[in-house]
């Protein structure tokens, strides 16, 4: 699947620069939310995301694989309402 391992990309991408913005600062922000959380901690929350954002991509594709007008129409919906929450639909 395409789709899921560009997510996997992404994610590694995103923790690997997170990681170098962290080690840059002079106080890591981190270290002042959660100073006893050992880094393998962190490891693993950042592992635990990425199953379940992979999780997330697997099962919405599967539903719109299923159901592609109903995923067509509910994006539209969505837009729609969407757009008329931020006022570009007032004419």
């Amino acid at each position: 699947m395409p789709g899921r391992e560009n997510l996997h990309q992404e994610l590694r991408t995103l923790r690997d620069e997170l990681g170098r913005r962290a080690q840059s600062e002079a106080v890591p922000p981190m270290r002042e939310a959660a100073p006893d959380l050992p880094k393998s901690a962190a490891s693993g929350q950042w592992q635990e995301l990425e199953q379940a954002l992979s999780e997330i991509a697997d099962n919405a594709e599967e539903a719109v694989a299923k159901h592609p007008l109903a995923a067509v129409l509910g994006a539209f919906v969505l837009g729609a309402v969407i757009g008329r929450l931020t006022g570009r639909g007032k004419a």
